[in-house]
């Protein structure tokens, strides 16, 4: 909302308090504000819906999950993948190429500083934990591959020649992203080859202090993942926001 309130003050002209008229403008007659609008919309249902559950202690799962969908789908209008029209198959990669991100950063996130601080030895070092990082692997690797698709289709859309990779400011920003995303791969692939069969092995040995150890090193690994996956999506902001070559 700030960022989008911040570009109607620049089109308009006017201070950041005077610009509400040109947003109701930008919002009333342009696509770009229509959409924005429809996004805001999404991810402000999205907030309520988790606040109004957990005060009732109800399930949202479904319906936040639509709202988020709803929300990534609009916020794809919002970039330049829209030229090719209203759900035209660039939007739609843009789409995946998000919800793609965001599932992988959100998981990762989410185990590496809450779930896996929050248990004890006695936790970590039994079979539940080995399955579920084993499941984590392969939820990481359903989304490697949809995001190297997606990504791999409007990156080669956006730029016509390799000269333009080192030679413009987009193609600067998507080398960085592929390096980002390169990196995540790298500690993706260091977990699923050599902590789950470390994992695995002390399971079948029955060694639980080896197996909370693992436990923890794919922690800090998670860790360093969600670090080098949030500067992709930053960097990836800063691509969709970037002028064509």
């Amino acid at each position: 909302m700030l960022v989008f309130w911040c570009r109607a003050r620049h089109v308009g002209g006017q201070d950041f308090l005077d610009a509400a008229s040109v947003v109701v403008s930008l919002v009333q007659t342009t696509r770009f504000g229509q959409f924005w609008l429809l996004s805001t919309t999404f991810s402000l249902a999205a907030s309520l819906t988790l606040l109004v559950a957990r005060q009732l202690y109800v399930s949202s799962t479904r319906l936040v999950f639509v709202c988020i969908a709803g929300t990534a789908l609009a916020r794809s209008h919002l970039s330049r993948s829209v030229e090719a029209g209203v759900l035209s198959l660039p939007v739609l990669a843009d789409y995946a190429h998000l919800m793609a991100v965001s599932a992988w950063l959100g998981t990762v996130s989410v185990v590496a500083f809450i779930v896996f601080p929050k248990r004890n030895h006695a936790e970590l070092g039994n079979t539940a934990s080995v399955l579920f990082a084993r499941f984590l692997s392969a939820a990481a690797l359903a989304a490697l591959v949809v995001l190297l698709v997606a990504g791999g289709f409007n990156g080669v859309r956006l730029i016509e020649t390799p000269a333009e990779l080192v030679a413009t400011r987009l193609g600067k920003l998507l080398v960085l992203k592929l390096a980002l995303v390169s990196a995540a791969l790298a500690l993706a692939a260091s977990n699923r080859f050599l902590v789950l069969p470390r994992l695995s092995t002390f399971l079948q040995r029955q060694d639980s202090a080896a197996m909370v150890g693992a436990i923890q090193g794919l922690r800090r690994v998670l860790q360093l993942e969600s670090v080098v996956l949030g500067a992709a999506l930053v960097t990836a902001a800063l691509l969709v926001a970037s002028p064509a070559p």
